[in-house]
């Protein structure tokens, strides 16, 4: 029964020190000894794998020892969860951070305007994203002042409108309003600081 002692727990380092061959870089020659890999994910609780040998333990994981090497692959999975994989070096102590996506929801979408009537764009809209604070008037009219006043306010950046022709817009601050017409991303309406106003019409 003298074998008992030739694997240490959870089988990535014998006691005396040396990589486990199932780690070991092939040949030996690129073997640069252990180092120390802390794996973080957002949110915690993740279970992980380098290179397919999965680590004892669930995130965030500090100080595990691995063979030092550059390309490896860490890969964390978590139950409701897209799994997350990174190639990193890790022939250098390291620490990785990945971010869990929940299965089912979009890739993080830009703020604001995933809720905003820009995603509602069909044929013949006209949007107005707003990239810097500025002043806004949009009236359904082909002139400043008539028709109705659909928006009057400080927008935000982030802030997108989507209205079907005609409309008038005016801006306090020309560079800050980009307009898309028909999927055609016209570009901003003028220079910074700029005041003017712009009829779309049918």
């Amino acid at each position: 029964g003298g074998l008992a002692g030739d694997a240490a727990p959870g089988g990535l380092a014998t006691p005396g020190g040396l990589a486990a061959p199932s780690l070991a870089a092939p040949g030996g020659a690129a073997n640069l000894g252990q180092v120390r890999v802390d794996v973080v994910t957002e949110p915690p609780g993740a279970s992980v794998t380098i290179d397919g040998f999965p680590i004892p333990g669930r995130t965030p994981l500090t100080g595990i020892p691995v063979t030092g090497r550059d390309g490896r692959m860490v890969r964390a999975e978590l139950e409701g969860y897209e799994p997350n994989e990174v190639i990193a070096n890790l022939s250098v102590d390291a620490r990785i951070d990945l971010v869990l996506t929940p299965i089912g929801a979009a890739a993080p979408a830009q703020p604001a305007t995933a809720a905003s009537p820009a995603a509602a764009t069909g044929e013949g809209s006209i949007v107005i994203n707003v990239t810097d604070t500025t002043w806004l008037e949009i009236y359904r009219s082909t002139a400043r002042n008539v028709g109705d006043r659909l928006v009057y306010t400080t927008a935000q950046s982030g802030a997108a409108f989507a209205y079907e022709p005609p409309i008038y817009v005016y801006v306090g601050n020309a560079s800050g309003v980009r307009i898309t017409r028909d999927g055609q991303d016209l570009g901003p309406m003028g220079s910074p600081g700029a005041v003017l106003g712009r009829a779309f019409s049918d």
